[in-house]
């Protein structure tokens, strides 16, 4: 196993940039006796070295990769766990656990959404792309959450009032008070339990976007979880964004 020895000030090797450490550790590799490609190494490689030197500073001026990267792995889990505890003295055991729910059901979303994007690929068919996606990923909730947990609706129109009605006032009771209703104009692509999830097409999430959902959360009767998924038209991705309204 290769042993990286190097007597940088740290001064210097913060100030240093990938292509001079690139060098700097192939001539260390020249005179350990290591080789290396012709051709140099790619630019991940050249971030691993990095990695590797700027633990050096941190821990000691002997340190082997693989031991390096152990070190780094339990500076890493020790900050998590701290954050961790940290968070949990300003939230309350039922927050954590709303937080937790919430999450497993936006890492469920985006994991079925990249399926769909592998199966579909990316902008699969000239000004429909959106709707092929809504379908194929509402197809694949169903088969993972069944009928157990409430039927999957898609193209649901809002109702929009103005000023926004508040949520649990009947219609009757919010046009009595000489509020202005506006009709029903925006569909959501899919709602499930209480979220709405709303898909895009574009070449990455902008504030439009988020605008948007977060009017859809606005003039929904009831309190609803929001979830943008961007299925990237050029980069072959899965974006998500989670939106909320206070």
């Amino acid at each position: 196993m290769d042993l990286i020895d190097i007597s940088i000030s740290i001064d210097t090797l913060e100030d240093l940039t990938v292509k001079q450490l690139d060098k700097i550790v192939n001539l260390w590799s020249a005179k350990s006796g290591c080789e290396l490609d012709s051709g140099g190494l790619n630019y991940a490689a050249a971030k691993r070295k990095v990695f590797y030197l700027e633990n050096m500073k941190k821990f000691s001026y002997k340190y082997t990769t693989e031991e390096a990267e152990k070190a780094i792995k339990i500076k890493r889990d020790a900050a998590c766990s701290k954050l961790i505890a940290s968070l949990s003295r300003f939230l309350s055991p039922k927050v954590v656990k709303s937080m937790t729910k919430k999450y497993a059901f936006i890492k469920t979303i985006v994991n079925l959404s990249k399926k769909v994007l592998s199966n579909l690929g990316p902008d699969p068919t000239r000004g429909a792309a959106e709707r092929m996606y809504q379908v194929c990923l509402a197809h694949e909730m169903q088969h993972v959450f069944g009928f157990s947990k409430g039927t999957i609706v898609m193209e649901r129109t809002i109702d929009m009032y103005y000023p926004p009605k508040p949520k649990g006032v009947s219609h009757d009771d919010y046009m009595d008070g000489g509020n202005l209703y506006l009709g029903r104009h925006n569909r959501t692509d899919i709602e499930f339990m209480r979220w709405i999830i709303e898909l895009k097409n574009v070449e990455s999430l902008n504030n439009a976007c988020k605008n948007q959902l977060c009017g859809y959360l606005r003039q929904c009767d009831a309190k609803k979880d929001g979830l943008l998924i961007n299925f990237s038209r050029s980069r072959s991705v899965v974006e998500w964004s989670y939106g909320w309204v206070s």
